[in-house]
């Protein structure tokens, strides 16, 4: 892969990044990915995913701390919507995720050993977003 093609890669990811407003953590939904990768079905990327989540297991990381699963409303058609799954995942879950890419992932400032403080950030971004979609679903 040459650099244009990887910058063009990194400024398309960075677009879709998310912030949680209350933290410093940056994210990206699967399915926001899914495409740019060039997975056209949901249960092929999901695969990958999983593969993912092993990685980050045999790492010794917290998979709860950059794969979250989530339900997002999405519009079907005339005003009407329905819960989709989908998973937020760190820019580690998408560096494991798309370890042929590391120049995308790595490129941040942000280091994989993170602080211990970056930790309970994350983990009370967890615990946050939890009650929120609890809230959302009642």
């Amino acid at each position: 892969m040459d650099t244009n093609s990887i910058t063009r890669l990194k400024e398309s990811f960075d677009l879709i990044a998310k912030t949680e407003p209350d933290s410093e953590i940056e994210f990206w939904y699967a399915r926001d990915l899914m495409n740019g990768l060039g997975y056209g079905r949901w249960e092929n990327f999901y695969n990958v995913i999983q593969k993912a989540v092993v990685s980050c297991e045999n790492s010794g990381a917290e998979i709860q701390n950059h794969f979250v699963d989530v339900n997002k409303m999405v519009e079907i058609g005339s005003s009407i919507s329905r819960p989709v799954e989908d998973i937020m995942l760190t820019r580690y879950a998408c560096y494991l995720k798309h370890s042929r890419l590391p120049k995308i992932w790595k490129s941040s400032k942000e280091k994989w050993n993170l602080p211990i403080r970056k930790w309970s950030k994350i983990a009370s971004f967890r615990k946050n977003l939890r009650k929120k979609i609890k809230v959302n679903l009642m």
